[in-house]
């Protein structure tokens, strides 16, 4: 059968609050299946109405030094598998198009939602790299819908990946389907 996730959970919405995760002074703003709910202030200090829309900001505010930096675009969110050959172990939800960090090259947001079915109300933990951006999240919304199974049982060779994150209806569905 078809296996599927539903992610529908980790997305923020207003009242609620961006995920936030510091490292070495930066602080990064993210969500999932969307912009983020608030715009930095830092950001909008800086961009003033011109301020784009983003799912994560890189931001520093320290000392007087102020820094505000896109980590993509929504509109090019890509689903894969952590495992293709273990699809039990997670997604990766990928964004690009962010701030240039240099002529060829613009920040990427990728997301690893690594399934640990014990995790139902998790944050994410980790933002690692320089400009493309991998967030680790442990998080039971990873594991294949209908599972409730730790990692590490056999599956079928897959196919076609198929995922959605439908920001109308706000239904970020992520589904991989068995070759017919």
């Amino acid at each position: 059968g078809d296996l599927q996730w539903d992610l529908r959970g980790l997305k923020r919405e207003r009242p609620q609050r961006d995920y936030t995760v510091a490292r070495d002074g930066w602080l990064f703003y993210l969500n999932v299946c969307g912009d983020t709910v608030r715009v930095p202030k830092v950001c909008s200090e800086k961009y003033g109405e011109g301020v784009l829309r983003s799912p994560g900001y890189q931001t520093l505010s320290k000392d007087g030094e102020t820094a505000c930096y896109y980590m993509g675009n929504v509109n090019t969110g890509v689903w894969g598998l952590l495992d293709e050959s273990r699809p039990e172990e997670g997604l990766k939800l990928t964004y690009s198009s962010g701030t240039k960090c240099d002529a060829r090259t613009g920040r990427s947001l990728e997301y690893h939602f690594v399934c640990d079915p014990r995790k139902s109300d998790s944050l994410p933990t980790t933002v690692a790299g320089e400009c493309r951006f991998m967030v680790i999240w442990e998080t039971s919304l990873a594991c294949p819908l209908g599972t409730h199974r730790a990692p590490g049982y056999a599956f079928w060779g897959l196919g076609l990946v198929v995922a959605y994150c439908k920001l109308q209806t706000l239904n970020p569905t992520a589904i991989i389907s068995k070759p017919s």
